[in-house]
C-alpha cells in the first residue's frame, strides 16, 4: 500500500546553521536540529576534526588547531540530515 506524500518541513535548514569563530574557538548553533556529529575538513579534502555523539543544537570546537585557511564543516543530524558549511578559520 502507497503511503501519502508527506509535507513535512526539513529539521536541518542551511540558512538556520551558523558557524563563527569566538574566543579562539569554532561555535556551532544548528537552530531547532539536534547535531549528532561534526566533521571538519580543509580546502584539500583532509578530515582535520571530528566530534561524535554531540546530541545537542550547539557545540563548541575548541580542540580545532587550524589557522588563516578555509575549512569544511559538515554537519550530520540525529535524523541523517547533512549540510556542509564553508568557514574562514
Amino acid at each position: 500500500m502507497a503511503n501519502p506524500l508527506g509535507v513535512d518541513n526539513p529539521s536541518l535548514d542551511a540558512n538556520n546553521v551558523v558557524v563563527y569563530k569566538k574566543d579562539e574557538m569554532v561555535h556551532i548553533n544548528a537552530g531547532s536540529a539536534v547535531m549528532d556529529n561534526v566533521k571538519v575538513f580543509d580546502i584539500r579534502g583532509r578530515l582535520i576534526l571530528e566530534v561524535n555523539d554531540i546530541n545537542a543544537s550547539t557545540t563548541v570546537l575548541n580542540t580545532l588547531r587550524a589557522e588563516q585557511q578555509v575549512l569544511l564543516i559538515q554537519i550530520t543530524t540525529t535524523d541523517k540530515s547533512v549540510v556542509t558549511k564553508k568557514f574562514g578559520y
